[in-house]
C-alpha cells in the first residue's frame, strides 16, 4: 500500500499516562452549580468533568487528524512555512502534530508554546470537526476556571475540593492554592500536559482566502490595580524603605487607576485577505492571534486557483509596536508601579 493510499494512525504524544481514576459515583453526579449541590457533591463533578473533557478533546483531535489526512488524499493543497518545499501529505502531518501537540518539551519554560506556520486547505466537513475541537477547548477552559474558583481562599468549597484532590491523586494533605491549578490539573490529567498549548483556539477561515500573512507583533502588557488594594500593598510594607513617602504620593493624583507591573508580549498575527468583491471595509479582512496552523475552506471544483498567497515577514522587518499608554518611568520607589499617561500630548510612539 503506497503512502496516498494509507491513512496513518493517530498517536498522541500524550498517550504514555492515563488521567486519574474517577470514581463512577462522581461521573453520575451530572453539572450541578455550587448553589444546586452540597459541596462535596459540587467539586467531585468539576474533577470528573475536567477528566472526561480531556478524554474527549484527544477522542476529536483524532477524528480531525482522519479528516484533515483524507483531504489531503483528495488533492486539496497543504502547506508549512518552515518547510515549504515538501508535498501536502508532508505538510498536513506537521499540521496534525501541531494541534495534537500538547506536552512540554524537555527545558521547555512553563508559559512557552511552540510556533507553528501553515495553511492547510480543508473540506467543510473538516471544519466543522475543527470547530468541535474549539468549542471543546472553550469547555476546558472553563472547567480551569470553575477549579480555580473552588481553591479561592474565601470560597466555602475550597476544603472539600483539597481533599477530593488528595483523594484521587494519592498526594498527602496540603494546602493547595488557586495558583496551583495548572500543576494540579497537570496532576489530575498528564504530567507533561501543557494547558496553555491545550487551551489554545486552532484559527479557521470559512472562505478560500487571497493572501496570508504572518507577522510578529510587540504587545506591551499591564496589569492593573486600583487605589485601594494599592494602599493595602503599601500598607504591608510599613515603615520600609520609601513605603511611607510612596503612600502619600498615591494621594497626589486624582486618577485611580495605576499600573503595578509591566511586561512586552511578543504575538504572532495572521492577517487574512479575502478576495469576496461583494465585502468591503474589515469584511474583507480576517485577524487571528495564533502560533498553530489556519485552516481555510477549499475551493469549489474546477475554480481558477486553489490557494492563497502565503507571506511571512521576516525577523529583522520593522516591528509594529502599539502606541504607549503607560508612562515608562515607575511613579513609585517601593513598589514597581507605574501611571497611564493623562492625556494623548503625554503619549509617546
Amino acid at each position: 500500500m503506497n503512502r496516498d493510499e494509507q491513512l496513518p494512525l493517530f498517536e498522541s504524544p500524550l498517550n504514555d499516562a492515563e488521567p486519574v481514576n474517577i470514581p463512577d459515583q462522581w461521573k453520575a453526579l451530572g453539572k450541578p452549580s455550587l448553589d444546586e449541590q452540597a459541596e462535596d457533591q459540587y467539586c467531585a463533578s468539576v474533577l470528573s468533568e475536567i477528566v472526561a473533557a480531556y478524554q474527549g478533546l484527544k477522542d476529536q483531535v483524532a477524528t480531525v487528524a482522519g479528516r484533515i489526512w483524507i483531504d489531503g488524499r483528495e488533492g486539496l493543497p497543504a502547506k508549512m512555512m518552515d518547510r515549504p518545499e515538501d508535498d501536502s501529505l508532508h505538510a498536513r502531518e506537521q499540521a496534525i502534530a501541531a494541534i495534537s501537540n500538547w506536552a512540554f518539551e524537555e527545558g521547555q519554560a512553563p508559559n512557552e508554546t511552540p510556533v507553528y506556520l501553515g495553511a492547510i486547505s480543508s473540506s467543510a466537513e473538516t471544519l466543522e470537526a475543527i470547530k468541535e475541537i474549539n468549542r471543546q477547548k472553550e469547555a476546558f477552559k472553563n472547567l480551569v476556571s470553575k477549579l480555580r474558583g473552588t481553591l479561592e481562599p474565601q470560597t466555602t468549597a475550597r476544603g472539600e475540593m483539597v481533599k477530593l484532590l488528595n483523594m484521587v491523586t494519592n498526594a498527602s494533605p496540603r494546602i493547595m492554592r488557586s495558583k496551583e491549578v495548572g500543576a494540579l490539573v497537570r496532576g489530575l490529567l498528564h504530567p507533561k500536559l501543557n494547558i496553555r498549548q491545550l487551551q489554545r483556539t486552532i484559527p479557521i477561515c470559512e472562505h478560500l482566502p487571497l493572501r496570508v500573512r504572518w507577522r510578529w507583533l510587540n504587545s506591551p502588557s499591564s496589569k492593573q490595580i486600583n487605589r485601594i488594594d494599592l494602599l493595602k500593598l503599601l500598607e504591608r510594607k510599613g515603615d520600609q524603605g520609601f513605603a511611607k513617602m510612596d503612600l502619600a504620593k498615591i494621594f497626589t493624583v486624582a486618577d485611580d487607576r495605576f499600573v503595578l507591573r509591566r511586561k512586552s508580549v511578543r504575538d504572532l498575527r495572521i492577517h487574512i485577505f479575502l478576495a469576496d468583491k461583494s465585502a468591503s471595509g474589515p469584511d474583507r479582512f480576517l485577524d487571528f492571534k495564533s502560533r498553530l496552523p489556519m485552516f481555510y475552506l477549499a475551493a469549489t471544483e474546477g475554480y481558477w486557483r486553489k490557494e492563497p498567497e502565503l507571506v511571512v515577514i521576516p525577523d529583522n522587518a520593522p516591528v509594529f509596536e502599539r502606541k504607549k499608554r503607560v508612562d515608562p518611568e515607575p511613579f513609585l520607589t517601593s513598589i514597581p508601579v507605574h501611571r497611564y499617561f493623562q492625556s494623548t500630548s503625554e503619549v509617546a510612539d
